[in-house]
């Protein structure tokens, strides 16, 4: 997942639903310990990249606007919360039921 995936993709909706069912799906199960972690890593990675703020990453990707920045946030952000409710999940702590709300 990470080697087809980049931060800079704006994550379409599309791609962003498929990354949620891929995140419940794949990474289900303490056999993927390790690639939850990595994700969880990359995943605050590209949080921590996104807060360091518009004048920054317009460094990078020029046409970013701030509203580019807080979508990308919520989305990035609801990958983490549905990875670490699967990684609850394999560890037997409960997690409540998850709401998911696709943009």
């Amino acid at each position: 997942m990470l080697l087809v995936w980049s931060e800079w993709d704006d994550l379409r909706p599309g791609g962003f639903f498929e990354m949620c069912i891929s995140i419940q799906a794949d990474f289900s199960g303490t056999e993927m310990r390790d690639h939850q972690e990595d994700l969880l890593q990359h995943l605050d990675y590209v949080l921590g990249q996104l807060d360091l703020g518009l004048e920054y990453l317009q460094q990078h990707k020029p046409n970013l606007n701030g509203g580019d920045i807080q979508s990308m946030k919520g989305r990035y952000g609801r990958l983490k919360k549905i990875l670490l409710e699967v990684d609850g999940q394999a560890r037997g702590t409960p997690t409540g039921k998850a709401n998911y709300h696709f943009q």
